[in-house]
């Protein structure tokens, strides 16, 4: 065993970093009191650690590395202790490349994606190279729970496959890259205007409007958010303050077609997109359904599932980061008349 042995075992990087905060370079106060605020740690835990880090060297190497002057009770580094963290300064280097190093060769990209799209992001996950560099890892949501507006903000999410409204003014095509806002940007996967969904014939043999709808009785299962609870919104502004006695809260689309298969809500409706008379879901009404159109003059409103990305710059040297590789290689897939429009 190695008379350092004992010193070595009391290193770490937060204790280096205290001890750097030590120096006698400024006039600020050193106190361990000061230490330990800074460090966000208990007084006690940092008093001891640093205490025994200097007895460790004191019991091996016969020199202190902190004191306090006489009558003071702020705590510097003696000149042992100036040597000793001047030293040190290649060692955290070091191992601030190597976490950055281990970090970047298990980089993990987070991709929300909601159950829409699970097909999608599994075919944008064999299309990657290889030799990537990072994992794709899904984090499954429902559409409700995305606030797209946020994406690229501080909770480290940047990209998504999901189903949202954009106006026709945006001009959405599909294949094709169309802004969502200024931030944001997004290839169409799909398109399709949002149309009614009811397992009993309500009578309209026209195309409707949400209004009229709502007036004339029926209740609507939709989810506290995403594209359908946002039609009703933009269409109808307030509609479930001023008839919250015709809003059912589902969880998804499943539900609720459920709930409509079932008839366990009389006069029920559904907003609804990318659902087609051969559809397996649509199965479930046992073909017993019925589909209207919402009057297109009023609303210039689309379904549009893609994926979206919030912007970004690319890495350092000239490194393309995970965003731009997946973003490339969601182009070159799903670029031109190979992606299905509804």
């Amino acid at each position: 065993m190695s008379e350092l042995d004992p010193v070595l075992a009391k290193l770490s990087y937060e204790l280096i970093e205290m001890l750097r905060s030590l120096r006698s370079d400024d006039n600020q106060e050193r106190s361990f009191k000061h230490v330990a605020t800074v460090f966000g740690r208990d007084e006690r835990t940092v008093s001891k650690a640093l205490r025994e880090i200097d007895e460790a060297f004191w019991s091996t190497q016969h020199v202190r590395i902190i004191d306090r002057p006489p009558g003071h009770k702020n705590y510097r580094l003696t000149p042992a202790g100036e040597v000793f963290v001047d030293l040190l300064e290649p060692i955290t280097e070091a191992t601030l490349a190597a976490i950055r190093a281990a970090a970047a060769a298990t980089k993990r990209l987070p991709i929300l994606c909601t159950s829409n799209c699970l097909g999608y992001l599994h075919d944008l996950n064999d299309a990657l190279p290889p030799n990537r560099g990072f994992d794709v890892i899904p984090l499954p949501r429902r559409t409700a729970e995305i606030e797209l507006a946020a994406l690229g903000g501080h909770s480290g999410e940047h990209i998504c496959l999901l189903s949202t409204l954009m106006s026709t003014e945006q001009e959405p095509r599909v294949g094709t890259v169309a802004q969502w806002n200024d931030r944001i940007e997004v290839i169409p996967l799909e398109i399709d205007v949002p149309r009614m969904l009811s397992v009993e014939d309500l009578g309209y043999r026209r195309p409707v409007t949400v209004k009229e709808v709502i007036d004339n009785g029926t209740t609507f299962l939709t989810p506290q958010g995403g594209p359908a609870f946002d039609f009703l919104n933009r269409c109808y502004p307030d509609w479930r303050k001023l008839r919250p006695f015709q809003y059912i809260e589902v969880p998804d689309l499943d539900y609720g077609l459920k709930c409509l298969s079932s008839r366990l809500v009389r006069q029920s409706a559904m907003i609804v997109h990318g659902l087609s008379a051969d559809s397996q879901k649509l199965a479930w009404l046992n073909k017993s359904f019925h589909l209207y159109d919402f009057n297109a003059g009023s609303h210039n409103l689309l379904a549009v599932t893609g994926i979206f990305r919030a912007r970004s710059e690319s890495g350092p040297s000239g490194q393309d980061e995970p965003l731009d590789v997946v973003w490339k290689v969601a182009q070159d897939l799903w670029s031109g008349p190979s992606v299905r429009a509804a």
